[in-house]
Formats: structure tokens, C-alpha cells, sequence
């Protein structure tokens, strides 16, 4: 991701730019586009629309709200800050990369439970869980196939931390980190590939987001 970053933001087509409550960020290289704001992300590729906000955050079950955000843009990067909590964005040639930086354990009273990031999906149908929940995907009928995919935490010091993935019976995506023994600040850092149905080639995956 450092060198895809590092090009988007020498490349002006790459920057975030204004738009009606947040930013808008375009990228012709992976043929997507994407409203970014406060409430979280919605990308759009071919006839399909997804994405996430942000809703809670916490420990096992015991949740508090995620809370005001303040929104920040320089060149290719936007941040949505909240407390101890920064969501952020990079977009460059291999996509919109999508992470959340933790800068202090959650306060909550379900102490040795994992951390959890609440979700709530948007725009296309639910998605479902794969690859033994370090993955989602998104497939409406007729539409461009998306991954919400290559999930990976780690700590201050890079130690990559256990973390998973899962979609409740209302449709909340709930991402969980096990920080026992983890160095503060953390990095969540998932991503979002797209599958174009018409590509001639089986191998039809394009990056639009990458972690790491």
C-alpha cells in the first residue's frame, strides 16, 4: 500500500475533492468512485453501490456509540476523527484503501473481551461472510461483485493481532480484534476488491482498496 499511496498523492487525479457533506475521491485505474463523509464510505462500481458507517465501537457486547467525527483532507487522504478513534482513506493506483487507527483500549466493562468496530452496511444487498471470516462479499443480481477483503490487524510494535469478521441477523458487520497483549496504537486495516463480471479473463479481480 506505501508505494500506491506515495503515487496518488503526486497524481492529482488521485486527491479527494469536496463534495455535498464530505469528499469525493475518483479512480479511473480501478473504475470506481466513492463518497467518503462523516457516516463512513459508498462506492461505486459498474450498477453496484456499497459501503459502511461506522456505528459503535467497544468490547464484546457492550457497545458505546461511535460519536461526533470531524472530517480532514489532505491530497489523497481523508480522516474521520472521533476521540481515540481515526477512520481514514488513501486512494492511489491500486485502490481506496480503508483503516481504522486505535490510539487507546476502549473503555468497557467486558474486560478480556475482543475489541469490536460496528458497522452498518449500505447501499447493496447484505453481504456474507467468507474466508473463515477475514472476508465479505457482496454479490446483488445482475451487478459488479465486490470483496470486502484481506482483513488484517496489527499493534505499535507490527505484531499482527487474531481478527475476524461477521454479519448479525440484522445485517451489522462487526469487525473483532484481539488485542491481549497488544501495544497501543492498533491498526485495523481491511479492503475492497471488485469483480468485474464481463472481463474475458477468469482472473477478473480489481484492487480497490489495499491494506497493509
Amino acid at each position: 500500500g506505501a508505494v500506491s499511496a506515495a503515487v496518488g498523492v503526486a497524481n492529482p487525479g488521485f486527491h479527494a475533492t469536496r463534495a455535498a457533506d464530505g469528499y469525493a475521491v475518483a479512480n479511473q485505474a480501478q473504475e470506481f468512485a466513492a463518497t467518503l463523509d462523516q457516516n463512513g464510505f459508498l462506492v461505486s462500481a459498474g450498477a453496484t453501490s456499497w459501503g459502511l458507517r461506522l456505528t459503535a465501537i467497544g468490547r464484546g457486547n457492550d457497545l458505546a456509540a461511535a460519536g461526533a467525527a470531524t472530517l480532514h483532507a489532505a491530497g489523497n487522504r481523508v480522516e474521520v476523527r472521533r476521540n481515540a478513534l481515526t477512520e481514514w482513506y488513501v486512494n492511489g493506483p491500486l485502490g481506496l484503501e480503508h483503516g481504522f487507527t486505535l490510539a487507546m483500549p476502549p473503555t468497557s466493562v467486558a474486560t478480556g473481551e475482543p475489541v469490536v468496530l460496528a458497522l452498518r452496511q449500505q447501499g447493496a444487498p447484505s453481504a456474507s461472510v467468507t474466508d473463515g471470516g477475514r472476508s465479505l462479499r457482496i454479490a446483488p443480481a445482475g451487478g459488479s461483485v465486490l470483496h470486502y477483503a484481506g482483513l488484517v490487524a496489527y499493534d505499535a510494535r507490527g505484531v499482527e493481532l487474531p481478527a475476524s469478521m461477521s454479519v448479525d441477523a440484522a445485517g451489522t458487520v462487526r469487525i473483532e480484534v484481539d488485542d491481549g497483549g497488544a501495544h497501543y496504537p492498533l491498526t485495523i486495516d481491511p479492503l475492497i476488491q471488485h469483480t468485474k463480471l464481463t472481463a474475458p479473463s477468469p482472473v477478473a479481480d480489481d484492487f480497490m482498496g489495499v491494506g497493509r
